[in-house]
């Protein structure tokens, strides 16, 4: 079973999806013919969306390629990490409530997936998200959905709750067709790398051992940060570098148990790191996207043979069709 893992990372998400456009450039093939199963957080909950979403002239086809989904961000995070003077003010630059409004993310969502709903996704998609009513992680799945009616949500909602990241987005409160309540956050919180969840999900389909698994990332910041600087912290200070942490932490603890489950011959971790002390997901000036650009051309170049072979096993090994 060929699975791709996409990391969360707002705004970065230009960067697996650089990623994945060399892919098809270099198989020829849009995404959905080369993986069976396809899992996203947060961001990376929308790109696996937006490549599985069938087009509305040919269902057969997605509605977006993994190119046009790199200028549908650099389009849409300028208009979605907007604030203005007077609601950075009242908000308290997010102390007092989340720092930008729904509207525009709600519209952004609206004109990517419209009506579409998840099982409606042209191979089989999973996208994190994180319960604070039952405090439980949640797993938003198409192949569930095609069984369930009350899990068939339409994609919009799922993008929705999968991106609401706490401080930045109101949280979104689900009521299922079954009854059953949610109030959904990202699931960056716990998954922010989605890749052990991804294996979990291809045993759970029936791989057995067969797994081919590529796993792309968001950026990490390398600079270090030495005892001097923060011995003296206190909790202002640390709040944004502790998200980094444990982003940081999630996404290296989960590619070191990868490593040694599936070895180098069938996990493969395309991973960019980014010269800065922090990494804000809702930078959206343009300084920041070419930085991300920059560091997608840097790691194409630099893991060119691994691309390589990545692209020959999607292309020899055979398509998945059981999922039961």
């Amino acid at each position: 079973m060929r699975v791709l893992s996409i990391d969360g990372g707002g705004v970065r998400g230009l960067l697996p999806a650089a990623i994945i456009a060399e892919i098809e450039a270099r198989t020829g093939k849009p995404t959905h013919e080369l993986f069976d199963l396809m899992v996203g957080t947060s961001i990376g909950g929308i790109a696996v969306m937006a490549l599985t979403a069938p087009d509305r002239e040919d269902p057969e086809k997605p509605r977006h390629s993994a190119a046009e989904l790199v200028d549908f961000y650099t389009e849409i995070a300028p208009r979605i990490f907007s604030v203005s003077v007077s609601r950075w003010v009242r908000t308290g630059d997010r102390l007092l409530h989340e720092k930008y409004p729904n509207e525009i993310l709600d519209q952004v969502l609206d004109e990517a997936f419209a009506q579409t709903t998840l099982a409606e996704a042209l191979t089989p998609i999973m996208v994190t998200a994180f319960d604070t009513e039952s405090r439980r992680p949640l797993m938003f799945k198409s192949e569930e959905a095609k069984r369930e009616p009350a899990s068939n949500l339409p994609m919009r909602i799922v993008g929705r709750a999968a991106v609401a990241a706490p401080t930045l987005f109101e949280p979104v409160h689900l009521k299922m067709a079954n009854g059953e309540h949610a109030t959904c956050v990202d699931g960056g919180i716990y998954a922010n790398n989605p890749a052990m969840c991804a294996y979990v999900e291809a045993l759970k389909m029936g791989s057995g051992a067969n797994v081919l698994m590529v796993s792309i990332g968001t950026g990490l910041p390398d600079r270090s940060l030495s005892y001097e600087e923060v011995r003296k912290w206190g909790l202002v200070h640390w709040v944004e570098p502790l998200l980094d942490f444990s982003a940081s932490g999630v996404n290296l603890a989960v590619n070191h148990q990868l490593e040694h489950l599936l070895g180098r011959q069938s996990y493969y971790r395309l991973q960019a790191f980014i010269g800065q002390k922090h990494l804000r997901m809702d930078d959206a000036h343009d300084t920041n996207l070419k930085m991300v650009r920059d560091a997608a051309t840097a790691l194409i170049t630099e893991r060119d043979s691994d691309l390589e072979t990545i692209c020959e096993c999607l292309l020899d090994q055979p398509v998945a069709t059981d999922y039961s």
